[in-house]
């Protein structure tokens, strides 16, 4: 599942686990960047070109959050069982229906039958749309793998390239909806198979000129173009680069992978059991109820202060909200999860 590739915390990689936290904190970035203070305006570089580049720059460099998730996900497959499919409902109902009564407590929230329903059922198809994709792909895995395990590096390299041709003609030319900017549980086949493939076949690839090259590259073109797009007061063409599908995002993505995969494997039980519950600060995250006053606050941050002053301060916020976050995982929903899951196999026994 998306917090654990292999069994508890004391046995998984850690340095994919570094990789996943990683991703997690950027997840916060893009959220605290252009979506929360927007895309900079024309005015705003040039009265301060130096600050409108770092922001493109964080943009830039944290855009690959979701793919490296998919990415991860690929690389060791997708093990799915209805324990696991359950697993996920549950962790995103929990946290949606928590954080609802304690706003309901504080007198923040009405408390009605609609909206109970909705954050114990609807929640993770409408506000959590990573969700319903990555429950798509986790369906769809086991018929993956089977496709991956009866292909060669020829076959499955072949359907790799078609795939994403027909993908950046579509995203790219024009809105897909089949494709959604990436967004869609179709982009992330093609990231699993990428994965796939880089796994099995692509171990040429996992060198540090390689990763640096796929991360570093894509970065500066797509920061350059949207710093000369938003220079020049260009409409409608920042978006194109800031897109899950574009092919620069997801080469940066896949060198992000490549940077951590190549890493001697170690063990390191802080960074797994945090890692195990790293997905709740997405689901805090993206909560209606939280992401306002998220929100709210990273502009309260930037209108106060300036500079690398203003960076660190941003940065500690984003700092503190993923830990209390995984703590709070840890401490509520994972005994919780335990609890209910015990008392399921003793019925069944």
């Amino acid at each position: 599942m998306i917090e654990s590739i292999t069994t508890g915390p004391k046995g998984r990689a850690s340095n994919f686990e570094l990789l996943r936290l990683l991703a997690m904190f950027f997840v916060l970035v893009v959220h605290a960047d252009f979506a929360a203070l927007d895309v900079p305006k024309s005015a705003e570089l040039h009265a301060s070109p130096l600050g409108g580049a770092m922001r493109v720059a964080f943009e830039s460099l944290a855009i690959v959050s979701v793919n490296i998730f998919i990415l991860i996900s690929g690389w060791f497959g997708i093990r799915a069982s209805v324990k696991g499919f359950l697993k996920l409902l549950f962790q995103v109902a929990f946290t949606s229906f928590v954080v609802y009564l304690c706003f309901v407590a504080f007198g923040n929230a009405p408390f009605t039958g609609e909206e109970v329903i909705r954050n114990l059922v609807s929640v993770w198809a409408h506000e959590q749309w990573f969700v319903m994709s990555y429950m798509v792909l986790f369906v769809l895995a086991p018929v993956l793998n089977a496709y991956v395990e009866k292909s060669d590096a020829r076959s499955l390299g072949g359907l790799i390239l078609a795939f994403y041709a027909l993908q950046t003609l579509a995203t790219m030319a024009y809105e897909s909806l089949q494709f959604d900017r990436g967004y869609s549980a179709v982009s992330f086949v093609g990231l699993y198979l990428v994965a796939r493939w880089i796994r099995l076949y692509g171990h040429k690839l996992l060198s540090l000129p390689v990763g640096l090259l796929c991360v570093l590259l894509p970065a500066a073109i797509s920061g350059l173009s949207i710093y000369f797009i938003i220079w020049n007061a260009i409409p409608n063409v920042v978006w194109k680069f800031l897109n899950y599908a574009n092919p620069l995002v997801v080469v940066e993505s896949v060198g992000y992978m490549i940077l951590f995969a190549r890493m001697k494997p170690f063990v390191n039980r802080v960074v797994n059991v945090l890692s195990s519950g790293c997905f709740a600060v997405y689901l805090l995250n993206m909560n209606p109820w939280i992401y306002i006053h998220f929100k709210q606050h990273v502009q309260e941050l930037y209108s106060y202060y300036s500079g690398l002053y203003c960076i660190f301060m941003i940065g500690a916020f984003l700092l503190v909200f993923f830990l209390v976050s995984c703590v709070l995982d840890l401490l509520l929903r994972q005994p919780m999860w335990r609890a209910v899951s015990g008392a399921v196999t003793r019925s069944k026994q």
